[in-house]
């Protein structure tokens, strides 16, 4: 029976953390294998004393992990279960250049040969031009053949590399043969060149899987597109096959040449990613109507894009627009084309749940946009229950133009609010105007739940008017120091108890859910 030097066998043992009689029988077992022909003898010393130690410390560490680790015991349902789990755990933290399923193929040669052998450890494919100084061709290889037939999700940010879009195609190509397998192609970009001559391939691409689609090959502003788009219709010219597609996230340089099937989208993203690009986009009120018209469309997000709605086109008598199945809203405000304004004048969601506008901008030179049609305006909005301002400016001037908003919307039941930074001193008295006038006309009777991210000084004015002014009204989630301003005897002298919350930097101001992905394909401006 082979035997390591008793010196090296100590030194072995020490460094692996092993007892005399476990290295024995890691021995033995090395002994068995070599009998059935598992392993092969130690050949002759061809190395330095420290190469010859790491080589056989590498060697037993393996052995250690395969045959004495409790883990190894476990059946390997299980076993695949915990490397799931080390997945969507890794995942969470954003890109990483090493992935979990790398990491596992690295502990021994049994989860090497199980995770190697388990096609759904290999379907997600990621690469991020920032965080990868080369393109992972031959990474990518390995992960489609390992992964076989299974659904294949890619998730590209080519944004931030180096100039030159030939090497996109590099990846590009390969995965073209296997476009069935599809269940996610998204893709960032920072050059409008991205897809090159690939625009007829990505036409007739077969994929009837494809669930989760980003086309996004937006340029910042020191690239130019050339002429501008009006866009009054949408003619698909890219992923046509596409039946099975629920999610698509598009941006400026998606409306030049790249037009993926809306009919079956259920959520829906066209946002401009970067404040300096050339918006040479142009939506038109034809091209809004036939969005907010999507059969399936659920939740929708237009964000930073030029509209040309012209008021004198659109008048307010004419019927509204039904979106049958939309849920949740999100638009910027727009000084020079509103479309939050547009789309409480002229549409009808009977399924709204959640209305959110950034940059909201109620000043009295702004009241051209009119939030609603008439007091006896049917209700088109039965089932919204939030309202959400984030990065408003809002002061007294703005009270009235704020009502006309709160009667459209007749049974809200949370009301977020939080101002742009660094806010006037006019505006923190916003939570007392609120009181002082909204109370007065009865709206929002169903209100339940305020949440104001910002710190306001006159809180402890408005505590009492709000909470007498709406009946409902059980909660309240404000900043700490805020929160810390009220005093004891102020909550005493409230009409009834309310729960009073103090609000986290990292507590979300709103339920909305609208990537689908890692946090690392998203900029931060696009956080809500």
């Amino acid at each position: 029976m082979e035997r390591e030097p008793r010196p090296l066998r100590e030194k072995i043992a020490e460094s692996l953390g092993l007892k005399e009689k476990e290295l024995s029988a890691l021995e033995d077992l090395r002994s068995l294998r070599i009998a059935r022909g598992l392993d092969e003898p130690w050949g002759a010393a061809d190395a330095t004393e420290h190469g010859l130690f790491e080589r056989r410390r590498r060697y037993y560490a393996e052995l250690s992990n395969a045959w004495l680790s409790t883990l190894c015991t476990f059946p390997t349902e299980i076993l695949l279960e915990l490397f799931y789990a080390m997945q969507d755990v890794s995942r969470e933290t954003g890109y990483i250049t090493t992935p979990a399923e790398v990491t596992i193929t690295h502990v021994c040669r049994y989860w090497r040969q199980l995770a190697i052998s388990t096609p759904d450890l290999w379907n997600v494919f990621q690469y991020d031009g920032e965080e990868s100084k080369r393109f992972p061709v031959d990474r990518l290889e390995v992960y489609l053949n390992r992964s076989k037939d299974r659904p294949f999700d890619i998730w590209l940010d080519f944004s931030n590399t180096f100039p030159g879009r030939l090497y996109p195609e590099m990846i590009l190509r390969p995965l073209f043969p296997h476009s069935e397998r599809w269940r996610t192609f998204h893709i960032l970009s920072d050059d409008n060149t991205l897809f090159g001559d690939l625009h007829e391939e990505l036409r007739k691409l077969n994929t009837p899987n494809l669930e989760v689609l980003g086309l996004c090959p937006e340029v910042s502003g020191h690239h130019s597109w050339g002429t501008g788009v009006r866009v009054a219709a949408w003619t698909p010219n890219v992923f046509i096959q596409s039946p099975s597609l629920k999610y698509a996230r598009l941006d400026v340089g998606s409306f030049y040449e790249l037009r993926p099937p809306l009919t079956s989208v259920v959520e829906l993203r066209i946002e401009n990613r970067f404040d300096d690009s050339l918006r040479d986009v142009m939506l038109t009120a034809e091209f809004i109507d036939s969005i907010f018209r999507l059969p399936n469309l659920e939740a929708l997000s237009i964000f930073k894009m030029d509209l040309d709605i012209p008021d004198e086109a659109l008048p307010i008598t004419r019927p509204r627009i039904e979106a049958k199945r939309l849920q949740h809203f999100r638009c910027n405000w727009d000084r020079a084309n509103n479309l939050g304004s547009y789309f409480l004048l002229h549409v009808a969601a009977p399924c709204l749940e959640s209305y959110a506008i950034t940059d909201l901008y109620l000043g009295t030179e702004n009241q051209q946009f009119p939030f609603s049609r008439s007091e006896t305006d049917e209700d088109p909005f039965p089932s919204l229950q939030t309202v959400a301002f984030l990065g408003a400016s809002v002061d007294a001037g703005s009270v009235d133009h704020l009502l006309g908003m709160m009667t459209t919307m007749k049974k809200v039941k949370h009301f977020v609010l939080s101002t742009a930074a660094n806010s006037p001193p006019n505006e923190r008295q916003f939570p007392l105007y609120l009181a002082a006038h909204g109370v007065e006309v009865g709206a929002w009777p169903d209100l339940e739940k305020i949440t104001f991210n910002a710190d306001y000084l006159s809180w402890r004015d408005a505590l009492e008017p709000l909470v007498k002014g709406f009946p409902k009204l059980n909660h309240l989630f404000v900043p700490k120091q805020a929160f810390d301003s009220v005093r004891p005897e102020v909550r005493e002298r409230l009409l009834r108890a309310i729960e009073l919350v103090a609000l986290e930097d990292t507590d979300p101001l709103i339920p909305l859910y609208w990537c689908p992905c890692g946090e690392w394909l998203d900029s931060p401006s696009e956080a809500i």
